[in-house]
């Protein structure tokens, strides 16, 4: 994959979000229905009952990304948005059937001009609320519409103990769920924050010096590496972090000795270490002098979560996690994940389906995305990165070092699977 400018993030998360500042506007043609003036009490009510007759009688959608009643710039005449219109041959797929609908409801509506015709239209309306208030106008010179971001900024941004919080909000529509995102200040948590950009940059050299490490003794040059998120600490983390693993398919014979599962499992086992040496500690303190020992206080229950594998806990690899060795951070309730190199093929981040993919930047890579998968208990960021190798340890080419500094960088062909999957 090309390498962007430097005017680029160099990292993107890889999401089905969309960013609010460029989705384009969805437009879908609705009845529109001319009240009669004066709009009074009784219009009003007419206009409910007849929505919920609507909607009862004919699963009419309930447009809650529109506004009602539009006041016309004429200051007296109003408008009102009734239904989407359909093409499947009903009363809604033409005038004369919903004009038949208002009179059989509420002929209280019908208004009829001076040329004795009844002002009934089919317009362009938006299908989703509006996205950001930036964007107000575009949407309401279709239809006026409801704004559907809460609280004190557009775009909320995650949580930063990576508990509970999601990377995105979902603003529900009646036609659509669509998940949003700021990729505007998802680009400066890089670009302008350079302590995580390093912290960034030394996970990813990690990986890569033991991806080559693993070459040299004949295993595939993938490696992994888990640590404490930019955000948090080590508190408690003791004998635990950091900790990194490389692939041992070659050597175990093994097919499933990926490094994402062979570092999973080194966490476990150290996790288990550190408990049966607090359980051991504890028991040699209860000890009495010249007494059989007295049992120790069971160990302190851990916090909902806690006994999760990686929880809050932040992956580095060398590649996009195959299908099986996501599922497994999944379990392990990741929350995060950063790669280098797509996997065609076998990928689990990147939803790339025939060539074509949903997710931003996911081209070349897995075809599933299952760290947004609807239905599973746990989502976590994806981020891979998209910028210049040599920032990494990497650069491209073969074997021979480049002309300026390229010696102490690896070629990106040593990270070459050549048909593995990863």
């Amino acid at each position: 994959m090309s390498q962007p400018s430097s005017a680029h993030p160099p990292l993107i998360r890889l999401t089905r979000a969309i960013d609010p500042s460029t989705v384009p506007i969805v437009l879908r043609k609705a009845w529109v229905l001319r009240l009669p003036r004066p709009p009074g009490p009784q219009i009003m009510s007419g206009v409910q009952r007849l929505l919920k007759r609507l909607q009862a009688d004919h699963a009419v959608e309930n447009l809650r990304q529109v506004k009602t009643i539009r006041r016309m710039e004429d200051g007296g005449g109003m408008d009102a948005v009734l239904a989407y219109r359909t093409d499947d041959g009903g009363e809604l797929s033409t005038e004369e059937g919903v004009l038949s609908l208002i009179k059989k409801y509420e002929p209280v509506l019908v208004d009829v001009n001076s040329e004795g015709n009844v002002l009934l239209r089919a317009l362009d309306i938006p299908t989703t609320p509006i996205p950001t208030r930036s964007r107000i106008a575009e949407w309401n010179a279709f239809w006026p519409c409801v704004l559907r971001i809460s609280g004190p900024s557009d775009v909320p941004t995650s949580d930063s103990k990576g508990t509970t919080s999601s990377a995105s909000v979902s603003l529900t529509s009646t036609s659509a769920s669509i998940d949003f995102i700021d990729r505007a200040r998802d680009g400066r948590m890089w670009t302008e924050d350079s302590a995580r950009l390093q912290w960034a940059k030394d996970g990813f050299r990690t990986c890569v010096n033991l991806a080559v490490q693993a070459k040299e003794k004949g295993e595939v040059p993938i490696a992994a590496c888990v640590t404490t998120a930019f955000e948090g600490n080590d508190v408690g983390m003791e004998g635990l972090l950091p900790a990194s693993a490389h692939d041992t398919r070659v050597s175990s014979n093994h097919p499933l000795r990926h490094a994402v599962l062979n570092l999973i499992r080194i966490v476990a086992d150290r996790r288990a270490g550190l408990r049966a040496r607090a359980i051991s500690d504890g028991q040699a303190e209860h000890e009495p002098d010249g007494g059989s020992p007295r049992p120790a206080p069971a160990p302190a229950p851990t916090g909902n979560g806690q006994d999760y594998l990686l929880n809050t806990l932040t992956l580095f690899t060398t590649h996009e996690p195959c299908t099986f060795c996501t599922m497994a951070l999944l379990h392990s309730r990741v929350r995060q994940v950063f790669f280098l190199l797509p996997s065609p093929g076998s990928g689990g981040c990147c939803g790339n389906r025939d060539g074509e993919s949903e997710i931003a930047e996911g081209e070349g890579g897995g075809p599933f995305a299952l760290h947004e998968q609807t239905g599973l208990n746990h989502h976590f960021e994806v981020w891979r990165w998209v910028g210049d190798w040599a920032e990494v340890g990497l650069r491209e080419g073969g074997d021979a070092a480049s002309a300026e500094g390229g010696e102490d960088r690896i070629a990106l062909s040593e990270l070459s699977l050549t048909g593995i999957n990863p």
